[in-house]
């Protein structure tokens, strides 16, 4: 979720993730992972939360329904 967070604010304060993610001192994401994410054009960027989070809501929905093995 963190990831998320730093391209929600690199997208609102209209700046770099990597920016965001030395002035938050996310050191825990690889800045190789945030240096591919500036790489991507702001549509990308947004399809890229998109796909994060849709994983997150099909995680908890699967768990919550139970159909966990």
């Amino acid at each position: 979720m963190g990831l998320c967070g730093l391209i929600c604010i690199a997208l609102r304060e209209n700046t770099s993730v990597a920016y965001q993610w030395e002035e938050l001192n996310f050191s825990d994401i690889p800045q190789k992972l945030i240096d591919a994410i500036d790489e991507l054009d702001e549509d990308y960027q947004f399809v890229l939360l998109n796909n994060i989070s849709y994983g997150f809501v099909e995680e908890d929905a699967i768990e919550v329904l139970g159909l966990v093995d």
